[in-house]
């Protein structure tokens, strides 16, 4: 499943047994700048505690690699706009 609403939510659920959901919200502040708030979610099919045991000692590492990904968009998003948009 897929979604997306220009300038306010991009959304994609994987189509395997394992349900993984990311959702991006973006939002105007008073400042002028987006906010943008990431969602994740994960369901996993069957074994859900060995995976929640998983999830919950990748944590830190799961933080790290959304702040990077966090990072990128912004870089991204503060490029230049080419003269043909």
């Amino acid at each position: 499943m897929r979604s997306f609403v220009p300038n306010k939510v991009i959304m994609w659920t994987s189509n395997h047994g394992n349900q993984l959901q990311e959702q991006w919200h973006f939002g105007r502040e008073p400042s002028s700048s987006t906010l943008v708030t990431l969602t994740l979610s994960y369901n996993p099919y069957r074994g859900w505690f060995k995976y929640f045991n998983r999830w919950a000692r990748m944590n830190g590492q799961i933080e790290r690699v959304v702040s990077e990904m966090l990072r990128r968009l912004k870089i991204a998003a503060e490029l230049p706009k080419p003269n043909y948009l």
